[in-house]
C-alpha cells in the first residue's frame, strides 16, 4: 500500500497576545506615504508619494529613502522591498506605530496572519511565532481522526495496524513496535515459521515462502510442475527462464542454474553463432535482421531457416508448422492442427 506521509503539524493553543488598534494594511498607517518627509494621512503630500509626482514616485507608491519607488502596499510587509530597507521597521517609523488587530504581533512592528503562527515556519525575526519561543505552540498534536507516530508524525488513523509496510518512519503504527496491533493473519505456515496471509498463495506457482515451502517441489502436495522447452529445470524442480542459466546470478533457490557453467560457452538455451557469440535461442530464424554479427542465425546461412524446417527452439506441428517451444503443452491450442496439446500430443500430461 502506498501512503502519503503527513508532515508534522503545529497547532495554536490558547490565546495569543495581540497588539491593539491594528491597521489592516501597511498603507493605512501612513496613507500611502513614506519616510521622505511628512507622515500626515492626507495622501497628497508630494514628499510621501501619496499624490502628484516627486522624486519619480506617483500616487499609490512609497518613496524609499534612496529615491526608489515601491507599491505602497509593500511597505511594512515584513520583507524589505526598498533596496535600502527603508520601507520596513525600524527605519520606517510608521511601521512601529501600527497595531496588529486580528493578527500576530512580532514585536517589531511586523504583523503576520494567525494562520502563519505555529505552522512550523518562523515568519517573525527570531521565529518568535513558533515553538519553543512561542510556548502557545504544541508540537505534533494530531487531529482526532489521525494517529500520532512515536516520531511525532501524523498519519490517517486507519493506517494504524493495517498490515504491510509501516507508514510511520519509526514503524510505530505496525507490529512489532506497536504492540496494540493484532497478530498478522497466518493462513499458511511456511516450513521456516514464516506466515502467509492468504491460503491461496500455496501452490499458485509463485514462490512466496522464503524457503520455497509453498510450492512444488518442496511442497509435494502441489501439482508437479513440468518446465517447458525454453525453461531451465532446477535440481529442485523449480522452473526458470532458460536465459537465466549461467547469467551469473542464482535464480534457482538451490543455485543449480549456475552449476557447471563454462565461461564463454553457450548454454542449451542459446544459439551459438559459431564465432564465440551467443544469442537467445528463440531469436534463431525469427525472420528479422540477423542477431548474430555474422548473420548465421538467419537464412540463407542457417539451414534451419529453410521452409519446412524448425529450429531446436521451436515445436514442429504435425502439419509442419513451427511454433515456439514454450507453447507446447501450455494448455492453449497453437498449432492449426492442435498437435501441440493433449490428446494429440502424447508428451502433454
Amino acid at each position: 500500500m502506498s501512503h502519503y506521509l503527513f508532515a508534522p503539524r503545529f497547532l495554536l493553543l490558547g490565546s495569543l497576545l495581540l497588539g491593539a488598534g491594528c491597521a489592516t494594511s501597511a498603507n493605512d498607517a501612513f496613507g500611502g506615504g513614506g519616510n521622505g518627509g511628512s507622515e500626515d494621512g492626507g495622501g497628497d503630500s508630494p514628499t510621501t508619494g501619496g499624490g502628484g509626482q516627486t522624486g519619480g514616485c506617483v500616487a499609490g507608491q512609497f518613496t524609499c529613502q534612496d529615491g526608489g519607488c515601491i507599491p505602497s502596499a509593500s511597505a511594512c510587509s515584513g520583507q524589505p522591498d526598498c533596496a535600502d530597507g527603508s520601507d520596513e521597521a525600524p527605519t520606517n517609523a510608521a511601521c512601529m506605530t501600527q497595531g496588529c488587530a486580528g493578527q500576530f504581533d512580532c514585536g517589531n512592528g511586523i504583523c503576520i496572519a494567525l494562520t502563519a503562527v505555529c505552522n512550523g515556519f518562523g515568519d517573525c525575526v527570531g521565529a518568535i511565532d513558533e515553538a519553543p519561543v512561542n510556548t502557545s505552540c504544541e508540537v505534533n498534536n494530531c487531529l482526532a481522526d489521525e494517529f500520532e507516530c512515536g516520531s511525532g508524525e501524523c498519519i490517517y488513523a486507519e493506517w494504524e495496524c493495517d498490515g504491510g509496510f509501516p507508514d510511520c518512519s519509526d514503524g510505530s503504527d505496525e507490529l512489532p513496535v506497536n504492540a496494540s496491533c493484532p497478530p498478522e493473519p497466518c493462513e499458511f505456515m511456511c516450513d521456516d515459521g514464516e506466515c502467509l496471509p492468504y491460503a491461496d498463495w500455496e501452490c499458485d506457482e509463485g514462490t512466496d515462502c522464503s524457503d520455497g515451502s509453498d510450492e512444488y517441489p518442496v511442497n509435494m502436495t502441489c501439482p508437479v510442475v513440468v518446465c517447458n522447452g525454453l525453461e531451465f529445470t532446477c535440481t529442485s524442480g523449480q522452473c526458470i527462464d532458460g536465459d537465466y542459466q549461467c547469467d551469473g546470478f542464482d535464480d534457482c533457490f538451490d543455485g543449480s542454474d549456475e552449476v557447471g557453467c563454462v565461461p564463454g560457452a553457450c548454454t542449451t538455451f542459446q544459439f551459438d553463432c559459431g564465432d564465440g557469440e551467443c544469442i537467445t535461442g528463440s531469436w534463431e530464424c525469427d525472420g528479422g535482421t540477423p542477431d548474430c554479427a555474422n548473420g548465421s542465425d538467419e537464412a540463407p546461412i542457417d539451414p534451419n531457416c529453410a521452409p519446412g524446417m524448425c529450429t531446436p527452439f521451436q515445436f514442429q506441428c504435425a502439419d509442419g508448422e513451427c511454433i515456439s517451444l514454450a507453447w507446447e503443452c501450455d494448455g492453449d491450442l497453437d498449432c492449426l492442427d492442435d498437435s501441440d496439446e493433449a490428446p494429440i500430443n502424447p508428451s502433454c500430461p
